[in-house]
């Protein structure tokens, strides 16, 4: 410093550039060795005092906004950083601007996102608050940094002083979209025992997976005339178990599992997965494999029981089912299920097990186009099932039918139901008492097919017996009812 004896004190005068690069230290100042005129000498004197603001006092500023760690990700590319407690009209603080800062963590080099000068602050207090308002001011930042973490902070700086510096608030740039590594089984067969493995490049949040991001069905092949049809068929979810952990999806199968869907092909979707910082996967999986009930061991494979189940659609319109006996302890017999979609089933018939080899089911059933089935074989040890098969339409004409209910005939009101294949032509349906006298005719539409229908009968007719007869081209059949 510049000492200079005014009178009887001393005045030191400091260059602001050394109380900058030390701010913040301890400045001791000791005094020796001076007498007053006479010569007498002074008692030596020490002052000491810490290099703190000097001049008027920069205003402080504090970073509110965001209240949590900051993300950018391939969705949320942008943030907003709001800036508080900054006197922006320097009421009793000096303020030239502000920074806007960041910094690699672990890294002490700041690096300027943005410059805010006060006359800019006090135009955006001007527009956007009301007198006595307490000052704050948001900017967006578009980062274009490399992945990793980050800190950010402001720092405001006045005419006269140091810089005053907020707390910092962290964030993570991650913009990798996590992509598939591979898929267990390699040779896209499931056996016995194993598992499928989904593996991604990265760690996968197991709080994005729902059980509707994974659909996981048989693809059941059909043909008739040279014509192939592909349905898929959902697999229970009671039959696997899905778990993420790490970068691993993992599917965990029933015990019984492959004997039910021994030689099915099954297609696996999942979709909707994220990383921890929520970036989707790139792709959506969709694979296929096939089942075998076979166990494999150190010395080969060993093919396991499985119930086979088969079936067609006979020329008499009847689904014939076979299926071979299976050897388990306690067992009581097979029950027959049958589906319209492949998914809601119920029970049409039961056989009883015995020392056959093979077993048929007949089922009169009418359908179009194609109809499910499958069969459980209940016994006291346990319960399997076998995979669901589908019965393709053999596209033979059936003939007129009509079932008349209840009967006798309730309310003087004739319910029925009628089937027909082969024909899309209206039908005729007449009323007629047993001298064949026509008492009521009407036609019906071919989409009345299955459907219940009824006709108000005259309320003259006495009780006794009559005929419902319905005609479809050159096809007629006829039922008794009784009138009470």
């Amino acid at each position: 410093p510049t000492v200079t004896c005014i009178g009887d004190g001393i005045n030191l005068v400091f260059d602001e550039s050394i109380l900058r690069a030390y701010y913040g230290g301890t400045v001791t100042i000791t005094v020796d060795g001076v007498t007053d005129a006479l010569g007498n000498p002074a008692a030596s004197h020490t002052y000491s005092f810490v290099i703190g603001q000097w001049g008027t006092q920069t205003s402080p500023v504090s970073l509110v906004g965001p209240t949590d760690a900051w993300l950018i990700n391939t969705t949320e590319t942008t943030v907003d950083f709001t800036l508080a407690d900054y006197d922006v009209f320097e009421v009793e603080h000096s303020l030239d601007y502000i920074l806007l800062q960041y910094a690699p963590n672990h890294s002490g080099e700041w690096i300027t996102i943005d410059t805010t000068w006060q006359e800019d602050l006090v135009a955006y207090y001007t527009a956007n608050n009301t007198a006595g308002e307490a000052a704050r001011f948001t900017t967006t930042w578009t980062p274009t940094l490399a992945e990793g973490s980050y800190a950010v902070r402001p720092v405001a700086y006045g005419d006269y002083g140091f810089p005053e510096y907020s707390g910092t608030l962290g964030g993570t740039v991650d913009t990798s979209v996590p992509f598939i590594t591979s898929f267990t089984p390699g040779d896209d067969t499931l056996r016995f025992g194993e598992t499928i493995v989904i593996s991604y490049s990265e760690d996968l949040a197991s709080a994005s997976f729902e059980s509707s991001d994974l659909d996981l069905k048989e693809r059941i092949v059909t043909e008739t005339n040279g014509i192939y049809d592909t349905t898929y068929v959902k697999v229970p979810s009671t039959e696997y178990l899905t778990q993420v952990s790490g970068s691993n999806v993992t599917l965990f199968f029933e015990e019984g599992f492959t004997a039910t869907y021994d030689g099915a092909d099954l297609r696996i979707q999942l979709s909707g997965l994220t990383d921890a910082n929520n970036n989707a996967t790139d792709t959506t999986l969709n694979q296929v494999i096939a089942v075998e009930n076979v166990i494999v061991t150190g010395g080969g494979s060993q093919r396991l029981q499985s119930l086979n189940l088969a079936g067609e659609h006979r020329e008499d319109g009847q689904v014939a089912l076979h299926w071979n006996a299976i050897s388990v302890d306690g067992i009581a017999f097979y029950a027959v299920e049958r589906s319209t979609d492949g998914t809601y089933f119920e029970s049409v018939g039961t056989v009883v097990a015995g020392s056959e080899a093979e077993y048929e089911f007949l089922d009169a059933v009418d359908f179009d186009t194609q109809i499910f089935y499958r069969l459980r074989l209940v016994s006291t040890a346990k319960e399997l099932q076998s995979r669901t098969i589908a019965i393709q339409d053999n596209g033979l004409a059936m003939p007129l039918s009509v079932e008349v209910f209840p009967n006798p005939i309730e309310d003087s009101r004739v319910a029925f139901t009628w089937t027909s294949k082969g024909s899309e032509e209206h039908l005729t349906v007449e009323i007629r008492d047993l001298r064949g006298a026509l008492l009521h005719t009407e036609t019906l539409d071919a989409t009345s097919r299955g459907l219940q229908q009824s006709v108000q009968l005259p309320t003259h007719l006495q009780s006794g017996l009559y005929l419902l007869q319905i005609s479809q081209e050159n096809d007629t059949q006829s039922v008794q009812f009784v009138v009470r």
